[in-house]
């Protein structure tokens, strides 16, 4: 499943997130939403990055944002930052999905939890 369908159109209505922009790195792929936050937007980006498994980022020598925490989401591994900004990093077997929200945490579980649930429907 693409990224930017790993969100219904009622879901990122009701995050207040509007239409997804696709984007391609080498083999990560990528879906950027905007939410319209005061007056500035603020990027929310889901990334899929196939082959990739938590410990590389367990093993990574500058963790981000203060480092990671074990965490669980929809029933999978995953591991969330324990700092500024949001990243929650799901290892869905195929490789890993992750999820940033650099503008703050109130939906850091939310979004991607719900971005899981639509792939392992």
């Amino acid at each position: 499943m693409a990224p930017c369908d790993l969100l219904t159109s009622a879901q990122l209505a009701a995050a207040g997130l509007g239409a997804g922009r696709a984007a391609d790195t080498g083999p990560a792929r990528s879906c950027t939403w905007s939410r319209q936050q005061a007056s500035n937007a603020v990027p929310v980006v889901l990334l899929v990055m196939p082959g990739a498994d938590l410990d590389g980022l367990r093993s990574a020598p500058t963790p981000v944002s203060g480092g990671y925490v074990e965490a669980e989401v929809g029933g999978l591994a995953a591991l969330r930052t324990s700092g500024p900004g949001c990243t929650t990093a799901v290892d869905v077997g195929s490789g890993l999905h992750s999820m940033v929200e650099p503008a703050g945490c109130a939906d850091r579980g939310t979004m991607i939890e719900l971005a899981v649930a639509n792939l392992l429907a």
